[in-house]
This record gives C-alpha cells, structure tokens and sequence, in this order.
C-alpha cells in the first residue's frame, strides 16, 4: 500500500474530507509551510479596505470622480482600478502601464465557474506598472470584493478573485504615474443561488497559507464536520443543515497555498444560527496582518487582523443569519501552541 492510500483510509476512518496531494507533500515534508506577513500592498486605494474597523463597517466605494480622463488620475501610491462609465474591454493611455502577448480575450462571459483565474499566461505580461495592480468585482446586488495583484520582475503575475452568484463587473487594472490600464470583464456566473454568504481572507507576501475557518453554532475550529475549512470543504462539502438541500452546505473554493494569498468560502443558503469565522496562522514565518472581507444580508462588511504570529487564531467573529448581523471585530487573537496538532485544538470559538 502507497502512502497516500495509507492516509487516505485514515481520513475516512475520522470522516475527513481527503486531498491526496496535500496528504502526499505532507508525508514529504513539503507541504503547506503555512507563514504570514502584510496585508494589501501596493495600488490599493487609502481607505478601500481600512483598518479600524467594527460591526458591520463597510468598505468604502471609490466614487465616480466627475471627467476623471480613462486610464484614471494615475496619483502615485493609489491605483484606481475602477474607470467610471468604461465598458467592457481593454483599458489603456498614454505612458500607462502595457499588457503584452494576451491571449484572444472575451469580455462578455458566462460561466459555472465560482472563481476568475487572473494568470499572465492569459491576460499578458504587464509591462512599466508601480508596484502590484488590483482586481475589483461589483455584484449587481451592490456586493464588493477586491483584492491585489502582484507581480515579478518578468511582469508575470497568478492569482484568483471569487466570482458573486449573477452579473458582475470584474476589473483589473496596473498603474503608474500616467495612469491605469487593464480590463473591464461583464460576467455571468450561473447554475448558483444568488445571495447566502462570501468570506474572502487576504494577505502579503512572505506569508506561506493563512487558513480560513466557517465554524456552525456550537462547533470549533478544526472540528471534523462543522467547521468549513482545507480538511473538510475544498474537494467536498460538509452536509450541513437539511441532509437532502445541498444549497445549505458551504464550500471552499480557493485554498491557497503560498503568499500573496486570497482564500473565499461561500455558502448560498444560511441555517438561522449563528456562523463563527476564524483565521489560523498555519505556519512559521514572521509577524502578518490579514483582512477578512464578508459579503452578506445586503451589505459589505471588513475587518484587519491584529499582528499575528505562528500558531495564532484570529477569532475575526459572528455572521448571524437570525439577526442579519455581522459583526467582526480586530484584537481577538489566541495563542494555539501549547495546543497545535497539524492545526489548533483549542476548543474555540
């Protein structure tokens, strides 16, 4: 018996949800060198996703700046990604940023997929852009998301944005003293059921796999079934809920792996109790900042992690589908040590 079937029979005897490849790296010693450093960088706009914030704190939208010219004001250290009255297509001017050997895009799509690939294979090398560029995803139930996205020195760049239930405008957009160019892309997402819950957790580079946790009323993290997280809701989802509506189940559609991460768990219908979201700091590395961005019941709501370090928990908060309230908070942070075991064993929240 290989070792990946000697785990893999494992997992089911504790009724784990099992990924073959993360159980592989880890027999090897290579897998999920969870670490941590700052959060947004680089184009994001002063006060899109601020810290300081409490229950129900909304992102800030950027505002349609009345005859801004396109590719934007192009002011250093604020990259606006969103050009006002742009229509989908390629974003360019004079001495902005320049996206080179793109393949045949289409700007108009419809898809089952729950998450946008942002990958220069595609979209192009970026070429003379100031530090990382952003995407930027407006639902048409006014939910927001955004995140950044960075690139080497060959202009290459790889990361993914989660995609809301029905039409969105997706952006993305690299900057400079000149300007923003980019792509404005209308997208369908279809087979869902708009509405129900987005959590999306964000961090820096140097920062190796924060991992995202969606807890049940009454459970904890790292519980085998309750808690939507990497063992139990990425090749699978936990049955939550009504055993025969797996609109109730949640799933965890990005999981990564490395730095410069995002992380989305999304859930179309809510069961009237009370959800726990939390962040494990999974690995070694230096102290790091994360932000949690949650879309529900109509509204945005965003919180900053205070300074985390390895095996620390951020208990970020509540999401009550009863009440219809969010409510995230910043200083609630545990130290696991003394009870990490491939994860916290603290019985939190």
């Amino acid at each position: 018996m290989r070792p990946g079937d000697v785990i893999e029979a494992a997992a089911a005897g504790f009724g784990l949800d099992f990924d073959r490849r993360v159980a592989l790296e880890r027999v090897a010693g290579l897998a999920r060198p969870r670490v941590a450093s700052s959060a947004w960088i680089g184009c994001f706009v002063a006060g899109a996703l601020a810290a300081g914030c409490g229950a129900r704190t909304p992102i800030e939208t950027d505002g349609d700046s009345e005859g801004q010219p396109p590719g934007g004001a192009g002011t250093p250290g604020a990259c606006e990604v969103r050009v006002p009255g742009t229509a989908s297509g390629a974003l360019d001017c004079p001495g902005c940023p320049v996206l080179e050997g793109a393949a045949a895009l289409s700007f108009e799509q419809t898809t089952d997929n729950s998450v946008f690939d942002i990958r220069s294979a595609e979209l192009g090398f970026v070429r003379g852009n100031d530090g990382p560029g952003r995407w930027r995803i407006e639902g048409n139930a006014g939910q927001l998301n955004e995140g950044a996205v960075v690139t080497d020195a060959g202009g290459s760049y790889d990361t993914k944005a989660p995609l809301f239930c029905g039409p969105q405008t997706l952006d993305l957009g690299f900057c400079n003293d000149a300007g923003t160019a980019g792509y404005r892309f209308s997208i369908e997402r279809q087979s869902c059921l708009e509405g129900g819950l987005h959590v999306t957790l964000s961090w820096g580079a140097g920062a190796s796999d924060l991992e995202l946790h969606l807890v049940r009323e009454g459970a904890h993290i790292n519980d085998p079934i309750d808690d939507c997280t990497w063992t139990t809701c990425v090749s699978s989802s936990p049955n939550w809920g009504d055993p025969a509506d797996t609109t109730d189940d949640p799933h965890k559609d990005i999981d990564w792996l490395s730095d410069n991460g995002v992380e989305n768990i999304e859930l179309a219908k809510l069961e009237p109790i009370r959800y726990g979201v939390l962040v494990e700091y999974w690995g070694t590395g230096g102290p790091i900042a994360a932000d949690i961005v949650v879309n529900a019941f109509g509204a945005v709501t965003q919180a900053t992690s205070p300074t985390m370090s390895p095996q620390t928990v951020w208990v970020v908060g509540t999401i009550d589908a009863r009440t219809q309230l969010v409510a995230l908070q910043e200083g609630a942070l545990v130290d696991c040590a003394s009870a990490w075991e491939s994860g916290c064993r603290l019985p939190i929240p």
